[in-house]
């Protein structure tokens, strides 16, 4: 069996497989607007679109990679990606193109719900993959199995772009990894951790990861 078939395999024992996240990034001093837009839908979102919010943080802080935009984030999770759709041509703020002046918008398959005790989001955008057999074996076959009784990363997402929607913006990961976190130190502590790793991962792979602090949501 191949490293890539083993990955997909595993992956595919964790996630629901229909469930996906619309992941939202917009300007920080937007950041209130984002939230006034999305709490007054969501009820209408619940009800008719079968969708939640998830996660939002007003400002993303970059700890690896180069990217000094001032960017906050939301992230909703749908249970199709046809309910994600509807809701995106039909919510009358979020339709427009203008929308906060401009939005990326990004859809990506969940491997596992979203954990709402969770809410420090790590967020890694691979943009460039010099050796894609490489970050197959010693990052993607390397992501612990999601368990939320650990002091792992609680793997939520990992997505190439062939299996991403970019709905609007310029932004579409190389591939896309989102782990969610009981506390910052937890993230942190694991940073340190694995400092060696990630510098030789540059070797293999290129990108930006960035730490997001959220409110919590209710389901």
């Amino acid at each position: 069996m191949s490293a890539h078939q083993d990955h997909k395999d595993k992956a595919k024992e964790h996630c629901t497989p229909d469930e996906v996240f619309v992941i939202i990034k917009f300007e920080a001093s937007l950041a209130q607007a984002y939230r006034n837009t999305i709490n007054s839908q969501t009820g209408m979102m619940q009800r008719t679109y079968q969708g939640q919010e998830r996660f939002f943080c007003p400002e993303m802080t970059c700890t690896s990679g180069r990217d000094n935009r001032k960017r906050g984030i939301g992230i909703l999770e749908f249970s199709n990606i046809g309910r994600a759709h509807d809701w995106l041509i039909s919510e009358k703020n979020v339709k427009q193109t203008d929308w906060l002046y401009g939005v990326d918008i990004v859809i990506a398959p969940a491997r596992t719900p979203w954990h709402t005790k969770m809410q420090v989001l790590e967020l890694v955008d691979w943009n460039i993959i010099h050796d894609p057999c490489c970050f197959q074996e010693d990052y993607l076959n390397a992501l612990p199995d999601p368990d939320p009784h650990t002091k792992d990363p609680y793997n939520t997402c990992a997505a190439p772009d062939y299996a991403m929607q970019r709905v609007r913006g310029n932004w579409l990961p190389r591939y896309l990894v989102m782990h969610q976190w009981v506390s910052v130190d937890d993230s942190y502590q694991c940073s340190n951790v694995q400092g060696s790793r990630l510098h030789d991962l540059a070797e293999i792979a290129n990108g930006c990861v960035y730490v997001a602090v959220g409110e919590a949501m209710c389901d």
